[in-house]
């Protein structure tokens, strides 16, 4: 028996969609879901836009991203060929990441091939919107971001609202991998206050299956220095989820 599908129209939020070439587009952005929408992190679904009106289903079309992806953010995720193609214009298949996980807010993001907005919508190649209970409304941009990566959008600029309107700049990183990041990280620092050696920092990296699977064991003097300071200053933190 096929599970019943519902359409769920988000609660509020911004999306930014970028125009990439002829009737190639990226939408990424921050919605608040209601909470009756159980979200797989990293799993698909179909997004629909119709006028100025958004609505999910939320079934998941699969279990998340694969392994090899998985860790790599989504800048990785949107450059796979993961992304089942949709042939009816406003459609696309979206993935969420945690940001505000008590009050149900995630980072959506999705590439399509089909348009999505008419193209009086877009000024250099971005639209941006507000998404006021599924209704969508365009706004002014609220930064350049042309020479950006989508990833980029969402964690350098701080133009993405929270349930109380206080803006920040949001994860582009599944949940469950930004700790081993900042493990990776301290290792880093570590090596930049010679407090580790660059064979025992490479034989920790390698003996560990998750630093091993985001491994960058090219060293930077320079930034492994710069983060030994950065971690003396208490700056190495993990990206939470907040209450939103």
């Amino acid at each position: 028996m096929n599970p019943v599908l519902s359409l769920h129209r988000p609660i509020n939020g911004r999306l930014a969609i970028r125009r990439t070439g002829g009737d190639m587009f990226v939408l990424v952005g921050l919605l608040y879901l209601p909470s009756a929408f159980p979200v797989v992190e990293g799993a698909g679904y179909l997004a629909m836009i119709h006028g100025t009106e958004l609505e999910i289903a939320d079934q998941p079309i699969d279990r998340g991203l694969p392994e090899d992806i998985e860790g790599f953010g989504i800048e990785a995720a949107l450059r796979s060929s993961l992304w089942p193609a949709t042939q009816v214009p406003g459609t696309l298949i979206v993935r969420f990441i945690k940001a505000f996980d008590a009050a149900n807010g995630w980072v959506v993001f999705g590439p399509s091939q089909v348009p999505l907005l008419p193209p009086s919508a877009f000024h250099r190649d971005h639209a941006w919107l507000d998404v006021r209970s599924g209704s969508l409304a365009a706004i002014s941009a609220p930064a350049e971001v042309n020479g950006s990566t989508c990833s980029q959008i969402l964690s350098n600029f701080v133009v993405w609202p929270d349930s109380d309107g206080v803006l920040y700049s949001l994860p582009t990183t599944e949940s469950a991998w930004r700790s081993v990041y900042v493990r990776h990280t301290t290792l880093v620092a570590s090596l930049g206050a010679g407090e580790l050696s660059e064979q025992q920092f490479i034989d920790m990296v390698r003996g560990d299956a998750e630093l091993f699977h985001i491994r960058s064991l090219s060293i930077d003097r320079d930034y492994a220095r710069y983060l030994a300071r950065l971690r003396d200053l208490g700056g190495i933190l993990e990206i939470g989820t907040g209450n939103g």
